[in-house]
């Protein structure tokens, strides 16, 4: 049985990648919650799963074990122009989007190598190259994650470990009411499906990608 650990579980993405690993039974899965304990309880109950508290970005009780790391936990915050985002903004956001992402995959990878497999999937955004305003901080976040990703894949190819990017388009707090998303659609059912496909076996051969999920919308 493969171990899963999913970040940001009870988000709106978070929930859905839950509910869709927790279809298959081959996988022990265990997600993430930062505050809301009473809705990490609730879909812990639904799917079987075992939720985890990280805050603060404190992966300290968190294991090594893990054979299928999805780093989904994200934070956004809307600013003016660029001249008058606080510093504080880019390193909070930073902290969480990048490096939880970073510290996560140093604590797992070690157990990937030595199994000679393992999966490391972070959802980024379309915003990473798109680079809408007034999201200065989480633009360049996303960037950052998904250069971070294909140097990884590069390096630990070796070893049986795919590291891979699902880049959503504008779904779930950040899309609702966007007029893009009227057009295109919102969602955030199809993202899971394509994590499922990258973290499994049939995949061995799909390495270092941004796997866009938008609907068309940045083609």
């Amino acid at each position: 049985m493969q171990k899963v650990l999913i970040t940001g579980g009870t988000g709106a993405i978070g929930t859905e990648l839950v509910r869709e690993f927790a279809k298959n039974k081959n996988y022990e899965i265990w997600f993430s919650y930062c505050d809301n304990k009473q809705r990490a309880d609730e879909l812990a109950t639904q799917t079987g799963a075992t939720a985890i508290q990280i805050k603060d970005n404190d992966i300290s009780n968190v294991s090594a074990d893990f054979d299928i790391l999805i780093n989904n936990a994200a934070s956004v915050i809307y600013d003016d122009i660029s001249e008058t985002v606080p510093d504080e903004h880019m390193r909070d956001t930073l902290e969480t989007n990048l490096m939880l992402p970073f510290r996560l995959s140093k604590l797992t990878l070690p157990h990937m190598k030595k199994n000679k497999w393992g999966r490391i999937i972070n959802i980024s955004s379309v915003n990473a190259t798109t680079n809408l305003t007034h999201m200065l901080a989480y633009n360049v976040s996303k960037a950052a994650l998904n250069t971070m990703t294909k140097t990884m894949a590069k390096e630990y190819a070796e070893f049986g470990i795919t590291c891979n990017v699902v880049s959503p388009g504008l779904v779930g707090d950040i899309g609702m009411g966007v007029q893009s998303v009227k057009h295109y659609g919102d969602s955030m059912d199809e993202i899971a499906p394509a994590c499922v496909f990258l973290a499994s076996s049939g995949a061995s051969f799909v390495n270092g990608i941004i796997l866009t999920v938008d609907g068309g919308l940045t083609s």
